[in-house]
């Protein structure tokens, strides 16, 4: 056997190997930035829509508060009475969320 040829044909053989390696590392790199090109568009979309979504429960809350300032207005014949129940319920509810962090925060200690 020629040992020549022999070498030849492992060295074109390693040659050939490396060539597949960065052939599959350059797609493996390219499928690893269109993945994250997407990954970062759907979060920026998602992201949208999770504000969109907020905006327009804030939007209803608003409507919702303003009623319930128009129900009081009807039911007590009184817009400074109205006004002093809302304030009271403002106050009321401020306590109840600051309870329920402190209950949450004790619970986690």
């Amino acid at each position: 056997m020629d040992n020549a040829k022999f070498e030849s044909d492992v060295a074109k053989s390693n040659s050939l190997f490396r060539s597949i390696g960065n052939t599959a590392e350059k797609e493996g790199s390219r499928i690893d930035n269109i993945f994250r090109k997407i990954t970062v568009a759907a979060t920026g979309f998602f992201t949208a829509q999770q504000a969109l979504g907020y905006a327009q429960k804030i939007a209803q809350v608003r409507g919702e508060y303003q009623q319930l300032e128009v129900a009081f207005n009807t039911m007590l014949g009184s817009k400074a009475k109205a006004d002093a129940l809302m304030t009271l319920l403002k106050l009321r509810l401020i306590s109840l969320v600051c309870q329920v962090a402190q209950n949450n925060y004790l619970l986690m200690v």
